[in-house]
This record gives structure tokens, C-alpha cells and sequence, in this order.
């Protein structure tokens, strides 16, 4: 009894942002958010599955990254593919980076045919055809390469967890309850799974239904059009035209769920009517009611117009202006309502990380008075996390041809400067002490020969930095060249300790490019990489993270392992995996307090 009353409650979210919010308005309504485990929804049935399908792992073996794996694995078998010629046409021309991104788009149609047509997959297992298509030969050859490699029973894991609950006499499953909140969407195989699970816990899913009538047969009037021709109009209506077009997962969402059969569903609704009499309050009450707004329907007086604010469109002619006309909008808002706070205003932009570095240029350099506090949530990790962007491009520049304007830029990112021991006056005096060396590409002879180039070490990092020591050595006065090197550089002694870790940092970096020059295995990278991330950056500054890194290193690692590979992986491929491993968990944007920038 003690351990049930301890046991926390699953809570099903879609990602990290809609976490977050619960969390939070837990927390402000009850004071303190406790008891509740908030999980997505595949990571939890399959936990579930786990639990009670015999020799099935606590971790899906059919996991993006996996299969991704398994997929670049079969693509560099020339055998293989020797018999698909449109696909070995490709390959002749790809590089291994190339294989990869096949790898992954392959690997992603092959996730949503085990969630949305297992039936496909077991057909092509079986070595049947399911559509008449020149590509579907080799996805079905490699389909069966990844089960017979990742999973040997030839029946989906959810499939026989459905089937063991539906066996007569099937004893409890899972937990007393689960909630599954707003999901904009989910697959069949994941409804039919929790519809089973419902047989013996309570399942409870929150909708967000923007419409209290019957609305699932709305189409366009395109489609209406197009239904009628076909003689399939039957049933279906053009009415609200904004739901009909903006709602089509939500409405494939919902009727999945009422189309359920064998389980019992309490409906409970708690629709709440838009009050106020503004434009945005009038198109809400229609969506809700599902009343057609006619053209002109909503036009009023001109003075109510020009004073009703609630539902604005502006047209700019750039990005930037966009965003400054929302920056005084939102000065205006704050002006007008005192009680409005930063932390309430969501800014959904369609391309975040293209908008990024403009939404930092117009409300990043806004003077103080006009300063309005916000943040941008839900980048990708290989570009937020600032450990993750110094580990990539030290990764990047270790090889590459070393441009001294990209290792200036290198130097001056904050995790490794600290890591370092440079401050801006180290930074300053360093960048000076490189012009004056006459360094300008290249880390040193061994990386120039790596890259097929000229192996003579001049003008790269290690010739200016040797100029630069036999500066500091010589004493004033002498020689000023010393076996065909000439010295360079004035370093007065309090500076010699800069000069000492900038030369430490430049032998690291030497090490780092022969350790990237040839092909490796997943232990071997990922041992590298642990070694770098502390090498070069001051990982106890940014505790979190630093975790969040290396905790991408591992699941690359642990990906590369359960695919089995049997060839070792070039250093870009291992790149863009980790660029991968990083990115993915970062999904969602996240409540900040401040007015806050996401992706839709």
C-alpha cells in the first residue's frame, strides 16, 4: 500500500516545452509539482511492452538512431545494392556523408511504417510487394536486413503486448492510471495500444478540440468540389473554412479516438465560449460553433475597427521588419495593460533558427528603455548549447584547412576560453601575437598533408608559434633568426603564461587532427570525444550543459553498438550523428519566464 501511494502518476506529453508548462501550472495551482512522471508517449508504452512481452529489451531496438545505422550499414555493401540499379547509381556518386543522410531519410520512412503500416513491414519480411514502385526492392532488401539484425520475431512488439492484454484471463498491466495530454497526434498502433491497456487501468487523454460540434467530416471547398465530381460527397460539408483547413490533424486525431471499438470512452467536454466582442473573440465562437464566416462578415464600423486590436495582419517587407514592428507592438501592450506580463506573450516562428540571430539583432540591441526580456527556446542543442557548438567546431577546425581568422573565432568562444585561462587581454594580445607570426592557415605540416596539401609548415600554427617562443627566449639584442627561423611577436614575461596554453591548446589540436584522420569504431569514438569535450572546454562552468553533450556522445556510441556494425565510421559521418544525437532531444519550445521565441 506504502509503495502504490508513493508511486508516481504517468503523465504522457508530446515534448520538452508542453513538460515544462504542465510543470508549471502544477506548481502555481497546487504549489508544489510532485508525484507525476512526465514521459513521451513511445518511450513509455515500450517500457510497458518491456515489461510484459517476454525477450523484449527495456530499449526499442527499433529506434531512429538504430536503424539509421543499420540502413548506412546495408547502403556500403556493393553486393547489395548491385542489384537495384537506380539506387547503385546514386551511391557511385555519394560520399560517405551522403550514404548517411540516405541512411536517415530511409530510416525515417521505415519508423512511420512500424507505427502507422506494420502491415507493409510484415509483408516485405515475408518477401511480398506491396505497391508497384522501382524503389520498393531495395527498401524491402533492407527492411529485412534491419529485423533480422534488430529484432528476429517477425511480429511487432506493441502487436504481441495488444494481443497478451486481450488474451482471456490477461492479469493487470501498467500502472492505476496514466494521462495522455494534448498529443497533437497519434499513431494507430500507439491509440490500439493504450485502447488495450484501458481494459485495465484508467486511461485518461485531454483533446484540444477546437470545435464542440460534429465536425469530422469538414473538408475544403476544393475538396467538397473534388468529392462531388468522384461522387464520394456523401456525408461531408464545407462549412468553417478556417477549421476545415487548419484542422486536419487535429480532426484524424479525434475521430481515431471516437472511432475506437471494444472500449468503453466517458466523454467529458468543458468547451468554453470566447467572451468580448473583438475580431480574433468572433472568429473563435465560429470555429467553436462551426458557423461559416461569409466574406466581409466581421466588418464593422471604421472607428471599431481602427480601435480593435485583437486580431492584427501586417505586411512587411523583411524579416527584420517584421520584427520590429512586433518589438513595438509589444511595447504598445505592455504600455496598455500593466497586468500583462513577458512571460504570457508566445512568438511562434515558422523558421526559428534562420529568425534567431535577427530576433538577437532587434530586441537584443534595443536600448535600455525599450528593453524587453526574452529568450529563443527550442534551437537545436548543436547551436544553443554553447559546449556543444565549441566541441563541434574544434572538431571542425582540427580538420579543416585552419584559416586564422576561424581559429581567432575558435579561441574566443567562452567554454574554451575559460577552460584556458584567457580573458579578453589574453584574447587581445593573442590575436596580435598571430598577425605578427604571420600565421595564416593550416595547423601544422602533418594536418596539411592529411588534406592533400603542401606539407611544408609555413605560415601554419606551429611555424608562427615557434617564431613567437624563440622571441620570448632570445634576449634583447641577439639574433633575430635562429635555424632558418626568424622570432616574432614582443611576449614580456607577465605574457609568457599566455603563450605557454596558447602553445598547449595548439598541441592539442595537432593530437586531435591525426586522432580524426582515419576511420574508427563506436568505443573509439566516443572515447575520443570524452577526451576532447574536457581537453578543451571548461565543462564545470556549464554543468548541464556539458551533461547534455556527453550524454549525446553515448547514445551515438550506444546507437552505432545496437546496430551491430561491422565497418568503422569516418570522421565526418561521426560528426553529423553526433550533430544528430544532439539536436534530437531538443524539440519543443520551453516556458522562460520572458517573452519567448519557438517554432511552431
Amino acid at each position: 500500500m506504502v509503495g502504490q501511494f508513493w508511486a508516481e502518476v504517468p503523465v504522457i506529453v508530446a515534448h520538452a516545452g508542453m513538460r515544462r508548462a504542465l510543470a508549471l501550472a502544477v506548481a502555481d495551482a497546487q504549489g508544489v509539482c510532485a508525484g507525476f512522471r512526465f514521459v513521451f508517449l513511445g518511450q513509455w508504452l515500450w517500457e510497458q511492452v518491456a515489461d510484459r512481452v517476454p525477450d523484449v529489451a527495456l530499449r526499442s531496438p527499433f529506434d531512429l538512431a538504430a536503424i539509421t545505422w543499420r540502413v548506412y550499414e546495408w547502403l556500403g555493401g556493393a553486393e547489395r545494392a548491385s542489384a537495384h540499379p537506380r539506387l547503385l547509381a546514386y551511391l557511385d556518386r555519394a560520399d560517405e556523408v551522403m550514404r548517411l543522410e540516405l541512411a536517415e531519410r530511409v530510416a525515417g520512412q521505415l519508423e512511420m511504417a512500424l507505427t502507422y503500416r506494420p502491415d507493409w513491414l510484415v509483408k516485405w519480411r515475408s518477401g511480398e510487394s506491396v505497391c508497384d514502385h522501382e524503389d520498393e526492392a531495395w527498401q524491402a532488401a533492407i527492411w529485412r536486413d534491419v529485423a533480422e539484425a534488430l529484432a528476429p520475431e517477425p511480429a511487432h512488439p506493441i502487436e504481441r503486448f495488444i494481443a497478451q492484454l486481450g488474451a482471456p484471463g490477461a492479469g493487470a498491466a501498467g500502472p492505476g492510471e496514466v494521462h495522455v495530454f494534448a498529443l497533437p497526434s497519434m499513431p494507430p498502433l500507439h491509440l490500439n495500444a493504450l485502447a488495450a491497456m484501458a481494459q485495465h487501468s484508467e486511461v485518461h487523454v485531454y483533446v484540444l478540440n477546437p470545435c464542440r460540434e460534429y465536425w469530422f467530416e469538414l473538408v475544403g471547398p476544393k475538396r467538397l468540389s473534388y468529392l462531388q465530381v468522384t461522387g464520394r460527397d456523401q456525408g461531408h460539408e464545407s462549412g468553417q473554412t478556417l477549421l476545415a483547413a487548419w484542422g486536419r490533424q487535429t480532426q484524424a486525431s479525434i475521430d481515431g479516438l471516437m472511432s475506437l471499438s471494444g472500449v468503453p470512452i466517458d466523454d467529458e467536454d468543458r468547451f468554453v465560449e470566447p467572451e468580448g466582442r473583438g475580431l480574433l473573440a468572433r472568429v473563435q465562437r465560429a470555429i467553436l460553433n462551426l458557423e461559416p464566416l461569409e466574406p466581409g462578415s466581421l466588418a464593422g464600423s471604421e472607428a471599431a475597427l481602427a480601435s480593435d486590436r485583437s486580431l492584427e495582419v501586417h505586411v512587411a517587407h523583411s524579416r527584420v521588419r517584421e520584427l520590429e514592428i512586433l518589438h513595438s507592438r509589444l511595447l504598445s501592450a505592455f504600455s496598455a495593460d500593466p497586468t500583462l506580463r513577458p512571460s504570457e506573450v508566445l512568438v511562434v516562428v515558422p523558421d526559428l533558427e534562420a529568425a534567431a540571430p535577427l530576433i538577437d539583432t532587434v530586441f537584443g540591441t534595443a536600448p535600455p528603455e525599450r528593453h524587453i526580456a526574452f529568450a529563443i527556446t527550442g534551437l537545436p542543442r548543436s547551436r544553443a548549447n554553447p559546449v556543444a557548438r565549441a566541441l563541434l567546431d574544434t572538431l571542425a577546425l582540427a580538420r579543416s584547412r585552419a584559416p586564422v581568422s576561424e581559429v581567432d573565432a575558435l579561441l574566443m568562444q567562452a567554454p574554451i576560453a575559460r577552460r584556458w585561462g584567457w580573458d579578453d587581454e589574453a584574447l587581445s594580445r593573442m590575436r596580435e601575437w598571430l598577425h605578427q607570426a604571420g600565421v595564416h592557415w593550416g595547423i601544422d605540416a602533418t594536418a596539411r598533408k592529411q588534406l592533400e596539401l603542401a606539407g611544408s609548415d609555413t605560415h601554419s600554427l606551429e611555424a608562427g608559434l615557434r617564431r613567437l617562443v624563440l622571441s620570448y627566449a632570445l634576449p634583447d639584442g641577439a639574433l633575430a633568426v635562429l635555424h632558418d627561423t626568424a622570432a616574432a611577436g614582443e611576449v614580456d614575461g607577465s605574457q609568457a603564461r599566455w603563450l605557454g596554453s596558447l602553445l598547449a591548446w595548439a598541441n592539442c589540436m595537432g593530437e586531435l587532427s591525426r586522432a580524426l584522420a582515419r576511420p574508427r569504431g563506436a568505443d573509439e569514438w566516443v572515447g575520443i570525444l570524452q577526451r576532447q569535450l574536457d581537453r578543451h572546454c571548461d565543462t564545470d562552468a556549464w554543468p548541464s550543459e556539458s551533461a547534455q553533450v556527453r550524454a549525446a556522445i553515448t547514445a551515438m556510441g550506444q546507437a552505432m553498438l545496437r546496430a551491430q556494425l561491422t565497418h568503422e565510421v569516418p570522421v565526418g559521418v561521426m560528426l553529423r550523428a553526433l550533430t544528430q544525437a544532439l539536436d534530437q532531444s531538443a524539440q519543443g519550445g520551453v516556458p522562460t519566464g520572458r517573452v519567448t521565441f519557438a517554432a511552431p
